[in-house]
């Protein structure tokens, strides 16, 4: 099954993980630098600018990991059905009526 999946769509399954990883990524440094601003090391500017960079980057790179887990999930059961509708209909007649 893994390997129906990776020869089928292994482009979508690499921008997945790079998309998820660079959220994963966000999502830490968005926790240090608000526990760097809780502890009061920090100028309020460039502190305001890498934050809402930050907020942007995460929420559009989790948005798009997640629309591409979503496309992947339903590419893969059409390309199944698809598979095993080709299957049963290049089966013998009395086969089937088994």
């Amino acid at each position: 099954m893994l390997g129906f999946l990776w020869r089928s769509s292994w482009p979508i399954i690499l921008a997945t993980l790079v998309t998820g990883t660079v959220s994963g990524l966000g999502s830490a440094s968005l926790i240090a630098l608000i526990n760097s601003a809780l502890s009061g090391d920090f100028e309020s500017k460039p502190m305001l600018l890498k934050f809402v960079g930050l907020c942007v980057t995460v929420l559009l790179s989790s948005s798009l990991s997640f629309y591409l887990v979503n496309r992947l999930s339903e590419k893969t059961a059409y390309e199944l059905r698809i598979k095993i509708s080709r299957l049963i209909l290049s089966a013998p007649y009395p086969y089937l009526q088994k």
